[in-house]
Formats: structure tokens, sequence, C-alpha cells
């Protein structure tokens, strides 16, 4: 969050968002991998299916959006965002929080 801040400021959203999404799967590749015997695939459908629904309207957002309003929306409209930034992972928490999960199994889910 902190970096996309900055990177926002000085590059295009688009420029911003390959470097988040990038930066996002490398190290959640690695979470995913040393986490894999605490995945819960019935646990992961709802978040799957939001995020299929979710991307394809942050893409628009992405395209659409002036850099300006695209800045002030980062951590307001963290669902649409999701598909539009990468920066999607305050709801899953929040949502896993509230469910009462171990950690590792919110890990899992991230």
């Amino acid at each position: 969050m902190v970096a996309a801040a900055n990177w926002l400021h000085a590059l295009t959203p688009s420029q911003a968002i390959v470097l988040i999404v990038a930066y996002a799967l490398l190290v959640q590749g690695y979470a995913v991998w040393e986490l894999r015997r605490a995945l819960n695939f019935s646990r992961l459908q709802p978040f799957i299916i939001g995020s299929a629904m979710g991307i394809p309207a942050g893409l628009v957002v992405l395209k659409c959006a002036a850099p300006s309003h695209l800045r002030i929306a980062v951590g307001v409209l963290n669902g649409l965002l999701g598909g539009s930034t990468g920066l999607g992972g305050i709801l899953p928490m929040i949502w896993c929080g509230l469910r009462g999960w171990s950690k590792e199994e919110q890990r899992a889910v991230f």
C-alpha cells in the first residue's frame, strides 16, 4: 500500500499496477507454496468467484478513471480496486478474521 501510494504519484496507474501485480504474484506465490497444506478450496470458492466478477470491473475503472481520481479512491473502494490495482487483500482479511479461521487458514486464503 505504501509503495502503491508513491508509485501512483510517479507513474501512470497502468504502470503502477503492473509493478503491484508482479510483486504480489511473487510474494503470494511463495506464501501459497508454503501454506499449500492449509488450502481448503471450498473456502476459497467465494473469493475466486468474487475476483472473477471484480477484476473485469476493475479493469474498466483503470481504463476510464483519471489518475487523480484513482489516487483518491485507493483504500476506499477496495473491493472494486482489487481487480484494477491488485490491492484486494483488506476485505478478504476482514472476512477471514470474522469467520474465526486459524492464522494459517487465513494466510492460505489471502
